[in-house]
């Protein structure tokens, strides 16, 4: 079931922009106009404005080799995986929320083991001069809950 929520700033720029791209000022004069028709004409409407903005896009991809709406031409980084799924969240199920948190949870294990990794050579060495191995699976376990090796575990098991 979905949430009504106000967008946040973020929510508001991205649509925003998909919405300037997609559509033209009579589209946008219509969508004004809608809630002060009469129930019959507003579903009417509604289904020509979709309908409409479909046939924009379509003719827009035609005509343009490259993507309109394309961040990845402008910025390399990588995306913001926390604001991105902040910015979701209002829009999924329970279900879907929780996903978009397991997902976090894994992508925040993966940098977190990332981080460790550039600090092994400095710990091997630090362990084979105390005449021990080191694992740093070992090093990992003593850092996270129960349920977060758990989930550590499971990401670890498909890969």
């Amino acid at each position: 079931m979905e949430q009504n929520c106000n967008p946040c700033e973020e929510e508001t720029k991205e649509i925003l922009a998909f919405d300037t791209l997609y559509t033209t000022n009579h589209m946008k004069i219509l969508k004004i106009l809608l809630p002060y028709l009469e129930c019959d004409y507003q579903k009417k409407l509604a289904v020509y404005i979709k309908w409409q903005e479909l046939l924009f896009t379509i003719g827009h991809m035609k005509k343009f080799s490259s993507p309109l709406y394309c961040k990845c031409c402008t910025t390399k980084k990588e995306p913001d995986f926390a604001l991105l799924t902040q910015i979701l969240s209002p829009y999924c199920s329970e279900q879907e929320r929780k996903l978009l948190s397991h997902f976090s949870q894994i992508k925040n294990y993966t940098s977190l083991f990332s981080q460790i990794q550039e600090y092994l050579p400095l710990l091997q060495g630090m362990m084979s001069s105390e005449g021990g191995e080191f694992n740093p699976m070992d090093l990992m376990e003593t850092m996270l809950s129960e349920e977060q090796k758990a989930m550590f575990q499971m990401f670890m098991d498909n890969q």
